[in-house]
């Protein structure tokens, strides 16, 4: 997986990223200047496809906007990177553990 990782990270476009955490002003508790550097921001993502790279498809880890998840396809297991400003699901309906409005 070190070879799924290192193309995440060299094809990411991390500086739009931080872009958008400055214009919105999104911070980090943990960063020294609040929004993160683009150094911090690889270092997360790095720390996040390290993680997802043990589980089996289908799960994630996510932190401060950024999501990484193992996926497969009929190829095999690869990585996955997002940044997410906005999300929503239904799967908490379909699970049944809250009912619908």
């Amino acid at each position: 997986m070190d070879q799924h990782i290192q193309e995440i990270l060299n094809s990411f476009d991390f500086a739009k990223v931080q872009r958008v955490m400055l214009l919105l002003n999104w911070r980090w508790f943990n960063t020294e200047r609040g929004v993160p550097s683009e150094h911090e921001l690889r270092h997360a993502a790095l720390d996040l496809l390290t993680a997802a790279s043990a589980f089996e498809p289908g799960h994630y880890v996510g932190t401060g906007g950024f999501y990484a998840s193992m996926r497969q396809s009929s190829k095999g297991p690869y990585l996955e990177l997002e940044f997410t400003l906005e999300h929503s699901d239904s799967e908490w309906v379909a699970l049944g553990l809250v009912e619908g409005k």
